[in-house]
């Protein structure tokens, strides 16, 4: 069932004091951006939770700010899902700004929302900097060549992520070459989950992305076999 704003509110205040509730799923409740800010004070008041789930909600750009507001001053978090909530460009900077103030969140999915070429640059940055992170989700963000490009200097910047998620991205010949020469240098990441369009036809690009997903996958099966 859907949690209304007042349930809500209710649920954030029993859980500000408290100490055992170390998940929280509230996905698929509609919730909006109302609803993101009372989250965000939950975030700020209990250290507790660790995963909290909002995927398939209406979180949207202004919601998003509310959650990245609260990173920075959340030191309980490790995954955090918002999966699927209309988030574009705004948003994903808000998170990005977010994710540089927070040093203990491991896991963080943003998939199916829509990073695109304005939202790259802030969430590049801030994937470098971040130190604590392993797992990335960026399916079905919109992202193209370009975004192949940006997750390449992610991979080769920081040294912690693990798993990095791009299925769905049309990243293109340019974005899995890109991706493809980082991963010669980094020595912990393990997976790289990438793809070739499912309509490309059998001409020299589709070979050549074939060629680069095998030698990706390669990359990151000799990093996970010395882990």
């Amino acid at each position: 069932a859907d949690v209304e704003p007042k349930g809500l509110t209710a649920l954030v205040d029993g859980l500000l004091t408290n100490g055992t509730l170390l998940n929280l799923r509230l996905g698929e409740n509609a919730l909006d951006h109302k609803g993101a800010a009372v989250l965000g004070r939950l975030l700020r008041g209990n250290q507790t939770i660790t995963n909290l789930d909002l995927r398939e909600n209406r979180l949207r750009n202004e919601g998003a700010a509310h959650i990245g507001a609260a990173l920075g001053e959340n030191s309980g978090l490790r995954c955090l899902v918002l999966w699927s909530n209309g988030i574009a460009h705004p948003g994903i900077a808000a998170l990005a700004d977010g994710l540089r103030a927070n040093s203990t969140l491991q896991i963080i999915d943003l998939g199916g929302n829509t990073v695109g070429a304005e939202g790259l640059e802030p969430l590049k940055g801030a994937l470098c900097a971040n130190t604590t992170l392993h797992t990335v989700c960026l399916a079905s963000c919109r992202m193209g060549e370009e975004g192949g490009v940006a997750m390449a200097e992610v991979i080769e910047g920081n040294a912690k992520l693990q798993r990095l998620d791009l299925r769905r991205n049309d990243l293109g010949v340019a974005g899995l070459m890109a991706i493809r020469l980082s991963m010669k240098t980094n020595k912990a990441m393990q997976e790289v989950a990438v793809e070739a369009p499912a309509d490309a036809l059998p001409d020299a690009n589709a070979e050549l992305q074939a060629q680069f997903l095998a030698e990706i996958a390669a990359a990151c099966h000799a990093n996970h076999a010395a882990a």
